[in-house]
């Protein structure tokens, strides 16, 4: 196994924009997770 810097990895670039799609919409503006939501499910785990 080798370590690689996370821009050079490509299959990291599919959860970042995921994650800040998600990110977006929580925070209001829902446009880039409107793009992705027939793609997702996302799963809220609350903690109490």
């Amino acid at each position: 196994m080798a370590h690689m810097p996370g821009p050079k990895d490509p299959l990291l670039w599919v959860p970042d924009v995921v994650y800040g799609a998600v990110t977006y919409e929580r925070t209001g503006d829902g446009e880039y997770f409107e793009i992705l939501t027939s793609r997702l499910e996302v799963i809220t785990i609350t903690v109490h």
